[in-house]
């Protein structure tokens, strides 16, 4: 049974439908001098591979959990092959291998090289959906080591400074929106009326400057100045101009599809959020909303998703980055952000029946994935060490798009349906924010982290038919 919407008082202010596959991450703790590392999905790091013929069948307990160990994590079990084909490639640092199935396409065998390097990433992209035709050997399950508490003295410092300054508190100030002169009206007037309809339920968290880069690289400097002066202030504009600046460039010149990138400065004096977008273009690097003014809804979802982190960061007071720190599972932030997403564009009457076209979507996608990776689980991106490990599995981005984004909202609707969606967007974020995650989630959905693993694994063992109707 479900709530009905809550809004609160507030001062006014892939080209495949994952929205744009935003990615999200909040920047590294400085040392010295801080560089900022919010990513977007065009970059993927190296990944390298050692090369083995074939699979020992015999291998040794022992002998898995000495190549796999990982400081912060422990063997839990194995899974057994997901084929009897012989093996072609070996990460080096998972447990695991793979091959071309029996029905690969020649198109896939002859473009996708197997060894991801950094020189040919850029030309595995268009050919990235040939990792369906891959089969994988199933990965070890590993539990992380999960910190809850006590937090340490130096995070009890910084969260009492940022709520100092009315960090974890709504705004009166109003989000600044800056965009390149050459997007057009429609995708601004989507843009804020998202934000407003965000901002009215959530609150109005910040301070937060929204840019919109368009299709012009002539155009894009000035806002790249603008950029590393609010978030960037206390590093050279040369340094900020050739890390978020050159992602920016990319954004401008680089199509079709859109593209994003969000984050905050939570250690400066005066901290801010930031969220930059580069709406969809088609193969013409056109605008999308020109032609298909549908597309709009698109980019109004993907807003409330990225306003969604904003608002989760504004409740992370006891930042991660800290040893002593409460860290959040990238699926349930990832989760939780689509989940709102969806909600707020069928709350809104953008899309009436998005819930239910989201939803059989993304069962479509995970049942995909877990054809392509049978033995991977939410706790395999539970921690970053863990989704680290998962990457290099996987060999490619989709597998954690699948896991964050699909397997993450089917994870967040199963919970809104055993709780409520207040219990999704208020109260769970009221108690993480003093009690960390492990020990809020308890709490507020009646069953711990490792109980709803197990709850959660059943469910979606059920047909994709059952699943729909259990979650509309």
């Amino acid at each position: 049974m479900r709530s009905p919407g809550r809004r609160r008082d507030t001062g006014r202010f892939f080209p495949k439908e994952y929205g744009y596959l935003i990615s999200y991450e909040w920047t590294s703790l400085p040392t010295k001098r801080p560089v900022f590392t919010a990513i977007s999905l065009l970059v993927a790091g190296a990944l390298f591979l050692t090369s083995c013929a074939t699979v020992s069948q015999g291998r040794s307990n022992e002998d898995v959990n000495e190549e796999s160990s990982n400081e912060d994590l422990n063997a839990e079990f194995s899974t057994e092959s997901a084929a009897s084909l012989p093996y072609e490639m070996c990460p080096s640092d998972a447990d695991t291998c793979f091959s071309w199935s029996m029905e690969a396409s020649q198109e896939c065998m002859d473009n996708y090289p197997l060894l991801l390097t950094e020189e040919n990433r850029l030309a595995r992209l268009p050919f990235e959906e040939c990792v369906y035709e891959l089969d994988f050997f199933g990965i070890e399950h590993l539990t992380p080591e999960r910190f809850m508490g006590p937090v340490s003295e130096t995070a009890k410092e910084n969260a009492k400074r940022l709520q100092s300054v009315g960090w974890d508190r709504t705004q009166t100030s109003p989000i600044q929106m800056l965009a390149t002169p050459d997007v057009p009206q429609d995708i601004l007037d989507a843009t804020s009326e998202s934000l407003q309809a965000a901002t009215d339920y959530l609150g109005n968290y910040g301070p937060l400057k929204f840019y919109t880069v368009g299709n012009d690289p002539e155009v894009v400097e000035p806002m790249i100045k603008d950029f590393c002066s609010w978030g960037n202030p206390d590093i050279s504009f040369e340094q900020c101009a050739q890390d978020q600046g050159e992602s920016m460039r990319e954004m401008s010149a680089i199509y079709p599809g859109g593209n994003a990138f969000a984050g905050a400065a939570w250690y400066l004096d005066d901290p801010v959020f930031y969220f930059v977008n580069n709406p969809c273009a088609n193969e013409q690097n056109e605008f999308c909303s020109l032609k298909h003014p549908e597309e709009l809804i698109g980019l109004q979802k993907v807003t409330a998703h990225e306003y969604f982190h904003v608002y989760q960061g504004s409740q992370q007071i006891y930042r991660p980055h800290y040893e002593g720190g409460f860290p959040m599972p990238r699926w349930f932030e990832e989760g939780a952000a689509e989940y709102f997403a969806v909600f707020l564009t069928q709350q809104e009457g953008w899309d009436p029946n998005i819930r239910l076209d989201m939803t059989r979507e993304f069962i479509g996608d995970v049942q995909r994935g877990l054809e392509t990776w049978p033995s991977l689980r939410l706790m395999d991106i539970e921690t970053e060490a863990a989704t680290a490990r998962t990457k290099s599995y996987c060999q490619s981005e989709l597998c954690i798009g699948f896991l964050q984004y699909g397997m993450g909202y089917l994870a967040m609707a199963f919970l809104a349906d055993i709780t409520s969606d207040e219990a999704i967007f208020f109260d769970f974020y009221e108690a993480n924010k003093t009690d960390g995650f492990y020990k809020a989630f308890a709490d507020v959905f009646g069953r711990d982290i490792d109980a709803f693993y197990e709850e959660f694994d059943v469910f979606l063992k059920l047909s994709p038919e059952k699943q729909l109707e259990a979650l509309t």
